[in-house]
């Protein structure tokens, strides 16, 4: 197992922006952190977060209308409440972000896999 603190670093600065932009809560889980820990490439992470922003920190694809993406919006099977699920990009970083908003965290992440926060 790899402990790649310099990513962990980049992490952290991407939880800190979202906390700043005004969520009350945020965590990087899924695929991205067990990607680091063994090494392999990293697709995408996905970042989920309580609350409204009040401006995006990142980034955001645009598409041809100029319309910023939202990939999607559903509802949760679990939980039974929206998730809001933006694809945006940091220069820092070599993927892509999916910013997703929840209703609860914890909810959102039971059975999702590894998280950061």
């Amino acid at each position: 197992m790899n402990v790649d603190y310099p990513h962990i670093v980049k992490l952290q600065e991407v939880c800190k922006k979202v906390l700043e932009a005004g969520a009350t809560d945020v965590v990087v889980a899924g695929g991205a952190v067990r990607d680091m820990l063994f090494n392999k490439n990293i697709k995408d992470i996905d970042v989920f977060y309580e609350g409204t922003l009040n401006t995006i920190p990142f980034t955001q694809e645009e598409k041809e209308d100029d319309i910023l993406d939202i990939i999607g919006i559903y509802k949760d099977a679990q939980s039974d409440f929206d998730v809001v699920v933006r694809k945006c990009t940091m220069e820092e970083l070599d993927y892509p972000i999916q910013l997703i908003q929840v209703k609860s965290i914890s909810e959102a992440l039971a059975g999702f896999g590894a998280g950061i926060s």
